[in-house]
């Protein structure tokens, strides 16, 4: 990981040294600059905003550099003001998962909603958010036609759901298509370009003084930040009987950093029954570099690995019911917390601990977990009593089901919570007016 970050700023340096690129190496630089972004680099850092702020403006620069300054088109008088939401993950994805119900709350009595869904992806998802809104266009992945029609719209605010996880509409949100332009925590990474205004995160998931890691303004929205809705299907059936404990780590492999391994050794050693299932959606080969390293860290602890450490493949919607079934624990990972994850988790009942740390993207699960009332019961204060932790809820079953119980009792708490609509609702109105939002009603 050290390494792969040095690598990064290394290169980054290199171009950041380069003078502006020519006009006529417009084509050059724009498929340079949207082949890739630094979405994994994100994973490896424990503070972003540094790397973020040289990534932001060097991409900034190589946008006024080659792109021709255009005037924002005039704006007619409106009934309502015109917002427009861009994303590439308007669609059964996490990004959608987390706001299509902020989105389709919205009082479209006092704001015009446009939907900008860029690429082929198109399903339920993305027919109720059509059917909730003013419009909702599928644009191809085309730099120059999403800018052209970002820009047609003459909207008020652009609203982008998650730059960082697309470097084409990375590039494009590096221009100004909107004369207010805010970003969504869908990607919780400051972006560091200077054409994003605002950054709407979640109050409940940010520590004191959290504006600090942003080069946008900051506008907290209430609680969790946005408006999931509680999963259709109801909790799995718990096997019967007594059986080891079985934690669960059901993360893609990038949030899957080497530290966890000691940590895992840890628990593992102290409860020598204990299994671990893990489902990091990756390549067969990926996954078996994966398990190796794991099995390594736990005989270097003087465990076996034999049997306790399974590393999933993709799984259909049957087998991974199935696999929650056997889950008595949610490990939530280190560094970069789950989200739609630990919503799901929570909603089937399963015991969740996690570890905080200081930046808005390790506090998803703290946030839900406060929401609860167990943040003394499932909120870690470092690495030893997140062990401390697991160990006693792998020991005890009793506590596994006392805290299962009080989890059913109170999850209806975190789930499409209208206050977020209406919070975005106001600040969107306010940001139009060309008011500070953060300063109440005008």
């Amino acid at each position: 990981m050290r390494a792969y970050v040095a690598g990064y700023l290394e290169a980054l340096g290199a171009f950041e040294a380069l003078g502006d690129p020519p006009p006529q190496a417009h084509a050059a630089v724009v498929a340079a600059a949207t082949l890739c972004n630094n979405f994994y680099v994100h994973y490896a850092v424990e503070e972003a905003l540094p790397v973020q702020r040289r990534a932001g403006a060097l991409l900034s620069r190589l946008v006024r550099a080659v792109e021709p300054a255009a005037a924002l088109p005039a704006r007619p008088v409106r009934e309502r003001p015109r917002v427009v939401f861009v994303s590439s993950f308007i669609y059964l994805h996490s990004v959608g998962k987390l706001f299509e119900r902020l989105l389709t709350g919205l009082d479209r009595s006092r704001i015009e909603v446009q939907v900008v869904a860029v690429g082929r992806a198109h399903d339920a998802l993305t027919a109720r958010v059509a059917a909730a809104a003013d419009g909702l266009v599928n644009l191809r992945r085309d730099v120059a036609g999403v800018r052209a029609h970002l820009q047609g719209l003459a909207a008020d605010v652009v609203v982008w759901l998650d730059i960082g996880m697309d470097a084409m509409l990375g590039w494009v949100a590096a221009q100004r298509v909107a004369p207010v332009q805010c970003v969504l925590w869908g990607h919780p990474i400051t972006t560091g370009l200077d054409s994003i205004d605002w950054f709407l995160t979640a109050d409940a998931m940010e520590r004191e003084g959290g504006e600090a890691d942003y080069t946008e303004r900051v506008f907290r929205l209430p609680g969790l930040g946005c408006r999931f809705a509680s999963p259709a299907e109801s909790p799995p059936p718990r096997p019967a009987g007594t059986r080891p404990p079985v934690f669960g780590l059901p993360q893609t492999l990038f949030k899957l950093t080497p530290n966890h391994d000691g940590v895992l050794a840890r628990i593992a050693a102290a409860l020598p029954d204990g299994r671990f299932e893990l489902v990091p959606g990756s390549s067969a080969p990926a996954r078996e570099r994966l398990l190796a390293r794991l099995q390594r860290a736990f005989r270097e602890a003087g465990v076996d690995p034999g049997g306790r450490i399974a590393v999933q493949p993709p799984l259909e919607r049957d087998a991974w019911f199935e696999l929650l079934a056997r889950f008595d624990v949610n490990l939530d990972p280190l560094g970069w917390s789950g989200g739609v994850t630990s919503f799901e988790m929570l909603w089937y009942g399963i015991p969740t601990l996690t570890l905080p740390g200081r930046s808005m993207r390790s506090r998803h699960t703290l946030a839900m977990l406060r929401t609860l009332g167990l943040e003394d019961r499932l909120v870690a204060r470092d690495l030893d009593d997140y062990v401390r932790l697991a160990v006693d809820l792998g020991r005890s079953a009793d506590l596994r089901a006392e805290l299962r119980g009080l989890i059913h009792e109170r999850k209806h708490r975190l789930y499409d919570d209208p206050a977020v609509s209406d919070a975005l609702g106001a600040f969107l109105l306010a940001v139009a007016a060309g008011r500070d939002p953060r300063q109440g009603p005008g």
